[in-house]
């Protein structure tokens, strides 16, 4: 009669056993990649222009330089665009 009794209670803690598993830790959120170098040099800022009366030689060569900045930035901020783009596809 010992035996019935015992062996209801043998089997529900043998049941709870399997309940109380460790959970496995935490995993460290995932991180997004640095920016690449080449794309953190490319905004490098206005061309300064000097404390002086400019002439219209250093008028258009300034000028051609600002250009030529923007034109990089433009591309440099597109690259950048579709890095985080194709980031975003593959983030959680």
């Amino acid at each position: 009669m010992r035996l019935m009794l015992v062996l209801p209670v043998l089997l529900v803690l043998a049941g709870c056993g399997s309940a109380h598993q460790v959970a496995p830790p935490p995993t460290e959120a995932p991180k997004l990649p640095d920016v690449p170098l080449d794309i953190r040099r490319c905004f490098v800022g206005v061309v300064e222009i000097p404390d002086r009366a400019l002439s219209v030689e250093d008028t258009e060569r300034l000028w051609k330089i600002d250009r030529a900045r923007s034109g990089s930035q433009q591309r440099c901020g597109l690259r950048l665009i579709a890095r985080d783009d194709a980031l975003r596809e593959g983030w959680r």
